[in-house]
């Protein structure tokens, strides 16, 4: 599922990206999707700093309660997986706001164009760094987009995923999925343990402990490669 949150004072310029929004994901069948709208910074930066899913921002640069290139310097601190989008009239902005690397830069009195435009630039980027992972869950298919995978272990020839929210078992292996995502982001630190780096908190000696506090095997015949891999996503993250 897609997050794709909003933040803007004006209502009507809230509800006229919300409707564009959505119009666009159902256009690019992109699926399940959900979009949430924020009238200030301060309740959008309370979500992110509980760590609310968010995969893409909508963030007008004039706000009543601060700029908007405040509130994406401090969002790039504490999620710099969030892509944003600034959103203004003012053109003159549009150099300025490199400095916060934003997404993309649209101008409100060209949403009906620029939206579609960038939901469509937006799903491709997903699907170049993200790609979705296919299992088979009690004969039913279930699509997974590798970005919300936190690590997957495995038991003879049962696997299970793990997701931020929740986990599911199925048939399946390491092997078939390191061969997968090791592109993506993803290491294996164990025979029967494949890792997302994004979401590691640490790395010990024989354990990886994640930022939702689980540990992780760690062999020792992986831990430099596990250790390369993770000091160049740190350089370079997905």
């Amino acid at each position: 599922m897609i997050t794709v949150a909003v933040c803007d004072d004006q209502k009507a310029d809230l509800d006229k990206i919300k409707h564009l929004v959505e119009n666009a994901l159902v256009l690019e069948q992109a699926g399940a999707n959900n979009v949430i709208l924020y009238n200030d910074s301060i309740s959008l930066m309370n979500d992110i700093r509980n760590n609310r899913k968010i995969d893409l921002l909508y963030l007008d640069i004039i706000l009543p309660s601060g700029s908007g290139f405040t509130v994406a310097d401090e969002i790039r601190r504490i999620n710099d997986s969030i892509k944003i989008i600034f959103v203004s009239d003012y053109n003159d902005l549009v150099y300025q706001s490199l400095f916060y690397q934003p997404f993309l830069f649209i101008r409100k009195r060209m949403l009906e164009y620029e939206i579609n435009g960038s939901i469509r630039y937006f799903l491709k980027y997903q699907a170049k760094h993200y790609p979705i992972c296919k299992f088979k869950v009690h004969g039913h298919a279930l699509s997974v987009n590798s970005k919300d995978i936190l690590y997957m272990t495995s038991n003879l020839h049962s696997l299970t995923v793990c997701l931020k929210d929740t986990s599911f078992t199925c048939r399946d292996s390491i092997t078939n999925r390191q061969k997968e995502l090791h592109n993506y982001g993803f290491v294996q630190s164990h025979i029967s343990c494949l890792v997302n780096l994004r979401y590691v908190e640490k790395i010990r000696k024989n354990e990886i402990i994640m930022q939702n506090g689980d540990s992780l095997a760690l062999s020792r015949g992986k831990q430099k490669q596990v250790e390369k891999a993770y000091l160049l996503y740190l350089r370079e993250p997905f």
